[in-house]
């Protein structure tokens, strides 16, 4: 099990740069355009997709873990963690709401299990849930008076 579970991180791992870079290789050269999202959006399902795979294997019942064992900690919180990231790389309410969960599972884990070195993670969990919902907000009402002038 665990060496399928690390073959399962690393396939997402791999994913999460890949959609790094090709995001960075795109501003470069089409700047911070419409088009970038487009391009982008097969990476992100790739990256969510591979994320998705890994943390099921860490379900109970179908739901995320109530607590994850310390080997298996830090892999499981990365992974939480890149997939929000993969989510905020798309600028729609719904992919942003997404993104936000993530962070929710990931601070209220750290809340109930707190360890050394989770700092830095528990405190770009706590910005995160803050900003995120101002911004979801700020998008569906955007997305509302697009949807209000039509196509």
């Amino acid at each position: 099990v665990q060496l399928y579970r690390q073959a399962l991180y690393d396939v997402a791992s791999f994913r999460s740069e890949a959609l790094e870079l090709k995001e960075a290789l795109l501003k470069v050269s089409q700047g911070d355009r419409p088009f970038l999202y487009a391009a982008l959006a097969p990476y992100v399902q790739q990256a969510v997709q591979a994320h998705r795979a890994f943390l099921k294997g860490f379900e109970v019942e179908g739901r995320p873990p109530d607590k994850v064992d310390d080997e298996c900690r830090q892999a499981y919180l990365s992974s939480r963690m890149a997939l929000a990231r993969a989510h905020a790389k798309l600028p729609s309410s719904a992919s942003l709401c997404q993104a936000l969960e993530q962070y929710q599972l990931v601070a209220a884990h750290i809340k109930a299990h707190p360890a050394d070195g989770m700092h830095a993670e528990a405190q770009l969990c706590a910005e995160m849930t803050q900003l995120l919902p101002v911004r979801i907000a700020h998008l569906k009402r955007e997305e509302a008076a697009a949807g209000q002038r039509g196509p």
